[in-house]
């Protein structure tokens, strides 16, 4: 059993899957026809790591907040239908969660994204996401110390 306090946290993309292709071709979906097209050099600069809401601020700060936020949704609904069946496991992944799994140590993924995104690697038919992390986090519900 692990020492209290002990566990792990995984963020979704990036450290259970490389999704960082499926987000530029979402937000490309919704924000190139606003004249605002990526790369995944200009994602990764400007996008990744940013929450939505300053993502619906920096870059539609002409719409209102309600119309922005409205927007940023179409874009995670963009990315789901993306990614649905298309995610896998980065490189040694099993691995770590076997070993965490058979040492007794908690996971939890974490995610800037909103939560049917955390919901939609439970739903992916890859071992690595019917297995522990059994819990997915959004940002927003994460307390800070």
């Amino acid at each position: 059993m692990p020492e209290s306090g002990q566990a792990l946290l995984f963020d979704i993309d990036g450290t259970l899957a490389d999704t960082d292709a499926l987000h530029v071709e979402a937000f490309n979906q919704i924000f190139a026809p606003r004249s605002q097209p990526f790369d995944r050099a200009r994602a990764a600069k400007e996008l990744m790591g940013f929450s939505n809401a300053s993502i619906g601020e920096r870059f539609l700060a002409g719409e209102p907040p309600e119309r922005q936020a409205a927007i940023m949704s179409e874009k995670e609904e963009a990315f789901r239908k993306l990614a649905s069946g298309k995610i896998q496991p980065l490189a040694g992944l099993m691995t770590l969660l076997d070993r965490a799994d058979h040492a007794g140590i908690p996971m939890v993924a974490v995610t800037n994204a909103p939560r049917p995104n955390g919901r939609l690697r439970s739903r992916i038919p890859v071992p690595a996401f019917s297995r522990p992390p059994r819990r997915a986090l959004p940002r927003s519900e994460c307390g800070r110390r």
